[in-house]
């Protein structure tokens, strides 16, 4: 059980993980529960994501307030833990006994960041950018820290297309730090997105007409 619990709040390394079954205190209906790393003013948090059937209900938690005892008792059965160098899937029995299988991600495989706009991309760029500042603050710590980016910057990360997936966001995530850093602010904004957006495009290879 303790070794489950620290692969999911490893969350310098934890990508997601799904934790899902049927809870007894409600009703018989099946609900999962969606965990992924975030960034709140310099601290990665855990954040949970339920999924009933009815509703989402969406809450931060520190690492440390992660109860997994008390999931696995309401009934939860099934936990997919998705790190970066493999995924982890449990499942408890009925005896309160493990089954894991662990499966090495040799090719590191990337999150693809290019799929259609839904909730679930929202969320996978949310988390990217959560590990990308968070890298960022240990490789670089005497740079001026920055605890976020403000709602008008998200809106305009979420609507870009990506091509080039996790590795162009990290890149962008450093440009965005050192536009901060030299402005002198702890906040990325919508005016840093946009120059650094208008440079990537500016860099894009394009292919001449024939």
């Amino acid at each position: 059980m303790g070794e489950i619990r620290k692969w999911i709040i490893d969350l310098n390394s934890l990508r997601r993980a799904i934790i899902s079954g049927r809870r007894k205190s409600l009703h018989p209906a099946f609900e999962r529960i969606d965990l992924r790393p975030v960034l709140i003013r310099e601290a990665l948090y855990l954040q949970l994501v339920s999924h009933d059937g009815k509703k989402d209900e969406t809450k931060n938690i520190k690492p440390e307030d992660f109860n997994l005892d008390e999931l696995l008792n309401e009934g939860y059965a099934n936990i997919r833990i998705e790190r970066n160098s493999e995924n982890i899937d449990i499942k408890v029995t009925k005896k309160g006994k493990f089954r894991i299988h662990r499966e090495t991600n040799k090719t590191n495989r990337e999150i693809d960041l290019s799929h259609n706009r839904n909730k679930e991309r929202r969320l996978d760029i949310t988390a990217a950018l959560a590990f990308a500042l968070a890298k960022i603050k240990r490789q670089r710590p005497m740079m001026r820290t920055v605890w976020g980016l403000n709602t008008e910057a998200y809106r305009l990360l979420f609507g870009y297309s990506w091509p080039g997936n996790l590795r162009q966001l990290e890149n962008t995530v450093a440009k965005l730090s050192e536009r901060a850093d030299l402005n002198d602010q702890h906040l990325i904004d919508e005016d840093i997105v946009t120059g650094v957006l208008a440079q990537n495009l500016d860099s894009t290879p394009t292919t001449p007409l024939s």
